[in-house]
């Protein structure tokens, strides 16, 4: 559940208009104009509007206060602005779609960004400007205007979809039989599967098998017994990735994948342009989560070491109080600034 973002602290609790206030207020207003005076008897309407306006004036432009009730994380912000956004995406794609079904078309191609919308059928024949009219006029009607719509001609596309070999499809279902018989056998003979067993077979490759289990784990020799034994149905060299990692770790990768936060997070700080971040990394192997921010920014610059410390506080407090958050909040890991030189911003 969301934090309550509008808690004011107790200097702003005693500047905040109070019920006693309000009520002389109500009074006030409620009272009728004294007789004889009547060129005055907005006074005490104004006086009250008057009180109101300055006290809140005084909370909004105190420059200390100012954060406390402007400040809304930018990194929630950015993920609501980016739901709705998808929203829009989804509602314009589904009524270009309807419409161009509506004139007895198939869509056969179609890219949009804010600016406007790009189509074609598979129909050479179509009135390409009759028929982009009818998609705007169809947005328009579900509130979605604004859009300019160009239905271009269709592109002949010269290259043929790949088909795979006779060879290829064996292959394929080989690698898949192996994986399943892979897998089933070293469950029961009690291997912890860090991941899915993945087995590859080509011309390139060979035989490949991945197998990712437990830094715990002992009985090494054994599981690579087990992988030759398993792969000797395959007459090709076998190139075996056996690999061990904390379990720890990857029980923190698979929180963190389930709420999508480094996404989130990634996606404000690169995208939105509130900092100058240009690229974002991560990685949960070792053990904790370690998150890389590289900047424009020069390191030992007074502006480096504020903007890496709200940056800090931005990602810390979507973590606390972002929706869908929970699972990680008590989740150890390390953030790192970086300047332009890839050097860590103290």
């Amino acid at each position: 559940m969301k934090n309550n973002r509008w808690n004011y602290p107790e200097e702003v609790e005693g500047m905040k208009f109070k019920k006693s206030n309000q009520r002389n207020v109500l009074n006030r207003l409620d009272s009728p104009p004294r007789p004889k005076r009547t060129k005055r008897y907005l006074t005490p309407v104004i006086t009250a509007v008057a009180l109101v306006f300055i006290m809140f004036a005084s909370i909004l432009y105190v420059p200390s206060l100012e954060p406390v009730l402007a400040k809304i994380p930018f990194i929630s912000q950015y993920v609501q602005d980016e739901e709705e956004r998808r929203e829009e995406v989804e509602k314009v794609l589904q009524t270009v779609n309807a419409s161009v079904k509506e004139q007895g078309y198939e869509l056969a191609h179609y890219v949009s960004d804010e600016k406007g919308i790009e189509l074609s059928v598979k129909d050479e024949e179509v009135s390409l400007e009759e028929l982009a009219t009818q998609v705007e006029n169809a947005l328009d009607d579900k509130g979605l205007g604004g859009y300019k719509v160009e239905v271009v001609p269709t592109k002949k596309s010269s290259s043929q979809p790949l088909e795979l070999t006779e060879e290829e499809k064996a292959n394929e279902e080989e690698s898949k039989r192996i994986e399943k018989s892979l897998t089933e056998r070293l469950e029961r003979e009690g291997y912890e599967l860090m991941f899915p067993v993945s087995v590859r077979i080509n011309d390139r490759e060979g035989i490949y098998m991945n197998i990712i289990v437990t830094k715990e784990e002992s009985r090494m020799d054994q599981l690579e017994m087990i992988a030759k034994e398993e792969a000797e149905s395959v007459d090709a060299e076998l190139k075996l990735d056996i690999r061990q990692v904390e379990k720890k770790a990857r029980e923190q990768e698979k929180r963190w994948d389930d709420t999508g936060a480094l996404n989130d997070i990634a996606g404000a700080l690169v995208d939105s342009g509130e900092y100058p971040v240009t690229g974002f990394s991560y990685s949960f192997h070792p053990y904790p989560l370690v998150m890389k921010v590289k900047t424009s920014l020069e390191k030992g610059s007074d502006e480096a070491a504020q903007i890496a410390e709200e940056i800090h506080s931005e990602v810390e407090q979507y973590i606390q109080n972002g929706e869908g958050t929970e699972a990680i909040r008590d989740d150890t890991y390390n953030l790192m600034i970086l300047d332009k030189n890839e050097e860590e911003i103290d």
